[in-house]
């Protein structure tokens, strides 16, 4: 029940994390990665809050910043430093890199930011041959099996299922269950994997390697969470609509109705796409 009540927290608090808006970024080229995504309010059509990523020269991301226009503040700032095939953040996070494939295999997360020497949870992501994520595990630094375990699967390149399942003395508790679904006629350029229920991922999403995006467009997220007793609660549904691609094929624009996705630091509402190009 205690690992319940956590996860539902940490889903929660990043959740609930507000709207997103800074005007800055490139046009869009011939290679283009995504660098901010904005919040925009219906009524005025200006950027209300953005989650930001910045590059170096070399074109690393070294930073992911989160900028409420409306007042002006920087609402949080994490510092990326590369040491070899390790990342470390200044939130006292550490990711851990295939040397080969660059993608994320390993991320430790302090239970408290302000104490990195105290208890640590930790992500493992398996990926397949063709960079896939099909599997995260949770343990913590004290607990070193599973805890939780959360399935991927992949249909036609697209991600359509992610599954999520509580170890218990039990026996596996299913915790969450999320469907997706895609317009398969429409294959944005160099978009972001979408994996609604990565809480602990969402801040790195644009500046990390966590695996190839689907190849379709998202149309529809439904999340599916499951009480103690296995029971399915109501679900939370999004649809995104009035989707907006460059003419290089980037999306630009989009809303997205129903239930909020945030955890993506993708936002309820309308959403605009800028881009880093070379």
């Amino acid at each position: 029940m205690a690992l319940r009540l956590l996860a539902m927290a940490a889903i929660f608090l990043v959740s609930c994390s507000k709207e997103f808006s800074d005007e800055s970024g490139g046009g869009l080229g011939r290679v283009c990665r995504l660098q901010s995504i904005i919040a925009v309010d219906n009524a005025t059509g200006f950027g209300i809050y953005a989650l930001n990523t910045g590059f170096n020269i070399s074109g690393l991301a070294n930073y992911v910043q989160a900028y409420d226009s409306m007042t002006g503040n920087v609402d949080y700032e994490v510092m990326l430093q590369y040491q070899g095939d390790t990342v470390k953040t200044s939130l006292n996070e550490i990711l851990t890199l295939d040397r080969g494939t660059r993608l994320v295999t390993r991320l430790t997360s302090p239970l408290d930011p302000l104490d990195p020497g105290g208890g640590r949870l930790v992500f493992n992501y398996r990926y397949d041959g063709k960079g896939y994520l099909v599997e995260k595990t949770l343990t913590t630094s004290s607990v070193p099996v599973p805890i939780l375990k959360v399935t991927y699967t992949w249909t036609g390149a697209n991600l359509t299922r992610i599954e999520s399942f509580l170890t218990t003395l039990a026996g596996p508790e299913k915790f969450l269950q999320v469907n997706m679904e895609y317009d398969i006629t429409k294959r944005p350029r160099s978009f972001i994997p979408i994996y609604p229920e990565g809480f602990e991922s969402f801040l790195y999403i644009t500046s990390l390697n966590f695996g190839q995006p689907s190849l379709n467009l998202i149309k529809k997220i439904s999340i599916t969470y499951f009480d103690n007793n296995g029971n399915p609660l109501p679900p939370v549904e999004s649809t995104i609509r009035d989707v907006v691609f460059s003419n290089d094929g980037y999306i630009t624009e989009w809303f997205v109705e129903g239930g909020s996705f945030d955890a993506l630091g993708l936002f309820s509402g309308r959403n605009r796409f800028l881009y880093k190009c070379s």
